[in-house]
């Protein structure tokens, strides 16, 4: 009985979400929600509730706002790459996916900023300002998929960050959506504390950012990329600092191991690297053309020094990008040694890269596991990928101890257990390595000043055995206890105040002008509070009420076929809000048209038809594709 109500409850919160973004922008189906139980990380796998596409910030707020008031969890997601487990709704959570949200707002060419949303991919944007001789520097190995919201989550690095910095450094704006659905913008320009920065890399922890306004850099002038191999890896991590330690400051500084140099060799990726090398380093230069070549000169003599057996330049535009296409195909070609892989993102400093790698793979050795190495050399943030096979027996359990050595190895050299793939799920038991019990408590601390409800992607990053539910009321406890957190109260300044209780005010909205985020005119209001700093509110139509009348009863009526219906002290069916009056655009006009909600019922079941009639079409075709694929593989071996 209790599973039927349940499931009841279920059926109608999925109903509400789909009048909110449409019914083909809500998927529920058991099938259908396969594809986000897990991220790039496969050993993490969490079904969602349902999966939500909205289509704008005020879409996602309304779907907050309703998955607030229910008190269910959910969890951002743009293209799924992430590699951490971050994007996974465990305990039967929403997904809202954020991929349909991909388009570019603003281009302001003078100052060198775009305004997009974060669906967008993030090779995508580099291709729209290329006629502007500009790009977006952040250039992850997943660049051709992951979303500038992934990047934002995660801080995410790329191949480029040694010379031009981290996806941090290239934000500066950013509109939010938080757990309760308010609507906040976050500026890098904003006197007081430095929000963005926080929110940056939170991974989707504080809330859902649907906008973002980031820097755009000019194409440089001339490059030059050096292939360097080596017959000792130790020679090519001694090679990395020595280039460092002579003032020079490359682009990007990549090392492959031999076992990822075989891994490209074999897969479509190839570009032509010698397999019987130990090591190969990837250095690009880049800059003014005057005086490039003498630094490709002098690169090319530190490394012969340091025992690269030879050192050649890309002769062309097509032969550098082959280069760089192996590199960041790594990843995907290391399938060809074996059919599973954990991959680990640790950071170490330069100095220690030697001792570090050969303890990785004396690791690997003990525990009879193979490993790969490919990783940002530069600036030390190494991806050790454990390559394993579960089918011959291969136990998972083993793997992860040795993950966890190599992490301990790490951090023992001075360093830490991520660079950029973020901790989300899979790290989270690594952080007391580096953190203690009190710094993780003002970490909660922290998330609870954006998140006091806890439903923001719950059960990421900071460790949860302490107890049922004791991290989430150490994060709620700060803001719960009297004067923990000030509120701005109501009636304060010229707007109507804070209607939520226990919230942190943000700084200073972005400032108006092309290439940053604006409000539209009637959407603010400004709220001044006793701790200096401001909150702009995009107060929708829906929210214009009193606290007390936004407090809704489900218990008062039945709704469409004994639903229970979201019906406000204020008479008002929240649930019919979208139906009472629609605007449709014709011959260039507006006009109201009155939407009855049994007019719609043929359509939307003959909708759900066609869905399912697809569905059972792309179940063949992916099975058809995974008998395929196994063919292949066991052909190559």
């Amino acid at each position: 009985m209790a599973s039927a109500q349940q499931q009841i409850r279920e059926d109608a919160l999925v109903e509400e979400l789909r009048e909110i973004v449409g019914d083909e922008n809500v998927l529920s189906e058991p099938e259908e929600l396969l594809v986000y139980e897990c991220d790039g990380l496969p050993q993490h796998k969490h079904p969602p509730r349902a999966v939500v596409f909205p289509n704008s910030t005020e879409e996602t707020s309304e779907v907050l706002e309703v998955l607030s008031d229910e008190g269910v969890s959910f969890a951002p997601r743009g293209a799924g790459t992430g590699l951490s487990g971050g994007a996974l709704a465990i305990n039967r959570g929403v997904v809202i996916e954020l991929a349909r949200m991909r388009k570019i707002l603003r281009v302001d060419t003078e100052n060198r900023l775009a305004v997009v949303q974060t669906g967008l991919v993030n090779a995508q944007l580099s291709r729209s300002v290329a006629p502007y001789s500009l790009y977006y520097v952040p250039d992850p190995s997943s660049q051709p998929a992951c979303t500038i919201g992934g990047n934002i989550a995660e801080n995410a690095g790329g191949i480029h960050c040694l010379k031009y910095g981290t996806t941090t450094d290239h934000v500066v704006g950013a509109r939010v959506v938080l757990s309760d659905g308010s609507i906040v913008d976050l500026d890098v320009n904003s006197p007081g504390y430095d929000l963005l920065g926080v929110f940056v890399g939170s991974e989707g922890t504080f809330g859902i950012a649907t906008e973002a306004t980031v820097k755009l850099m000019p194409i440089p002038p001339a490059v030059r990329t050096l292939l360097a191999d080596f017959t000792d890896v130790d020679d090519a991590s001694r090679a990395v600092s020595a280039i460092i330690a002579a003032g020079m400051l490359p682009a990007a500084l990549e090392m492959m191991d031999n076992a990822i140099i075989r891994a490209v060799e074999a897969s479509v990726f190839a570009a032509g690297l010698p397999i019987d090398a130990q090591a190969v380093l990837l250095v690009e230069l880049d800059g003014i053309e005057a005086g490039i070549d003498d630094e490709a000169e002098k690169a090319a003599a530190i490394l012969n020094a340091h025992g690269a057996r030879s050192v050649r330049s890309a002769t062309d535009e097509n032969e550098r990008k082959k280069l760089w296409a192996a590199r960041k195909g790594a990843f995907g070609a290391v399938g060809r040694l074996l059919p599973d892989v954990m991959i680990q993102d640790a950071v170490v400093p330069r100095s220690r890269l030697p001792e570090v790698l050969a303890e990785t793979y004396r690791i690997s050795a003990r525990y009879n596991l193979q490993l790969a190495n490919v990783f940002h050399a530069g600036d030390g943030n190494l991806h050790p990928l454990i390559c394993f096979d579960l089918r011959r027996g291969d136990d998972l359990e083993r793997v992860r101890q040795a993950g966890r050595e190599i992490m301990e190895t790490c951090v023992r050299a001075g360093g830490s257990i991520t660079g950029e793939h973020g901790v989300g799920l899979d790290k989270r038991g690594y952080l007391p390595l580096i953190f203690s019990a009190a710094d993780m408590d003002v970490m909660l601390a922290v998330r609870a000043a954006f998140d006091p409800s806890g439903l923001c992607n719950p059960g990421k990053i900071i460790p949860t055995p302490r107890g049922c539910g004791e991290a989430r009321a150490i994060a709620t406890q700060s803001v719960s206890e009297r004067g923990a957190v000030s509120p701005l109260p109501l009636g304060v300044g010229q707007g109507e105040g804070l209607r939520r209780r226990n919230f942190v005010s943000h700084p200073d909205p972005l400032p108006g002008g092309e290439g940053v985020l604006r409000a539209t005119k009637g959407e603010t209001s400004r709220t001044r509070g006793t701790n200096g700093y401001s909150l702009r509110r995009y107060d929708l139509a829906r929210r214009r009420q009193s606290a007390e009348s936004r407090r809704c009863d489900s218990n008062d009526a039945s709704h469409e076929g004994n639903r229970p219906a979201r019906t406000c002290r204020s008479g008002r069916d929240r649930r019919s809000r979208r139906d009472v009056f629609r605007v449709s655009k014709t011959a260039g006009r507006s006009r109201p048209v009155v939407a009855d909600r049994s007019t719609r019922r043929w359509p939307r079941y003959a909708r759900r038809r066609d869905r399912q009639r697809i569905k059972w079409a792309a179940d063949s075709w992916l099975r058809f594709a995974a008998i395929i694929c196994h063919w292949h593989a066991r052909s190559a071996r």
